[in-house]
C-alpha cells in the first residue's frame, strides 16, 4: 500500500493529465464554436445580398444571442432592423449593445442613424454630440460626416467635422470639409473662413 508522496506524485501526474484533456476539449469546443459563428454569418450575409433581410436579421439575431459581446453583430441586425422598418427593435438592439459597452461611440452613431431614419432629429443630434465628444478617431469623424453629406444631412456633417476638431484638440482639422458643406448650403463666408 503506496502513502506519502509517491502517492502524491502519482495523484499530480492523473490532475495534469485530467487538465489537459480538458483544455483540449475547450479548444475544440472553441474552434467548433468559431467555424459555426463564421457559417452562420456567411449565411447572413448571403441573405443580405439576396434582399432577404429577415432571414438575415433572424440570423443576426440569433448569432447575437450566441455571441453577446460581438458589437459587429449588434450592428448588422440594428441596420436589418432599420431596413425593415422595425425602428424600435433598432434602438433596443443598440441600447442592449450600448448598456454593455457604454464607452462604444459606433453604437451611439448607429443609434442616431435609426434615430434620424425615424425623423427624431433632435434626439439624433444629442446621441450624435455625446458619442463624438469621446471619440479619438479622425476616421470615425470622416464616417460619421461622410455618411451624413450622403444623406443630403449637411448641417450634421458639419457638426461632425467640428466635434473633431474639439475632441482631437485641433482648430484646422477638416477645414476643405467644412468649405465644402458651407458652399453647399450657400455660406460663402464660413466656407472663405475654412480656405
Amino acid at each position: 500500500h503506496r502513502s506519502g508522496p509517491a502517492r502524491r506524485g502519482g495523484q499530480s501526474v492523473i490532475q495534469h493529465l485530467a487538465l489537459a484533456l480538458l483544455l483540449t476539449i475547450a479548444q475544440s469546443a472553441a474552434a467548433q464554436n468559431l467555424t459555426d459563428l463564421r457559417t452562420r454569418m456567411r449565411q447572413a450575409l448571403e441573405h443580405d445580398r439576396e434582399g432577404n433581410v429577415k432571414a438575415a436579421a433572424d440570423l443576426y439575431r440569433a448569432l447575437l444571442q450566441d455571441h453577446p459581446g460581438r458589437a459587429d453583430l449588434a450592428f448588422k441586425l440594428a441596420d436589418a432592423y432599420k431596413r425593415l422598418g422595425r425602428y424600435d427593435d433598432a434602438l433596443a438592439t443598440l441600447d442592449a449593445r450600448i448598456k454593455r459597452a457604454p464607452t462604444d461611440v459606433r453604437a451611439r452613431i448607429h443609434r442616431a442613424d435609426v434615430l434620424i431614419s425615424m425623423g427624431r432629429k433632435d434626439e439624433a443630434l444629442r446621441t450624435i454630440d455625446q458619442a463624438l465628444r469621446t471619440a479619438t478617431s479622425p476616421s470615425l469623424f470622416i464616417n460619421v460626416a461622410t455618411t451624413y453629406r450622403k444623406q443630403g444631412l449637411d448641417d450634421l456633417a458639419e457638426r461632425a467635422y467640428r466635434a473633431a476638431r474639439v475632441a482631437l484638440k485641433d482648430s484646422t482639422l477638416f477645414q476643405r470639409e467644412i468649405a465644402e458643406v458651407s458652399l453647399a448650403r450657400s455660406d460663402h463666408l464660413t466656407a472663405a473662413r475654412e480656405y
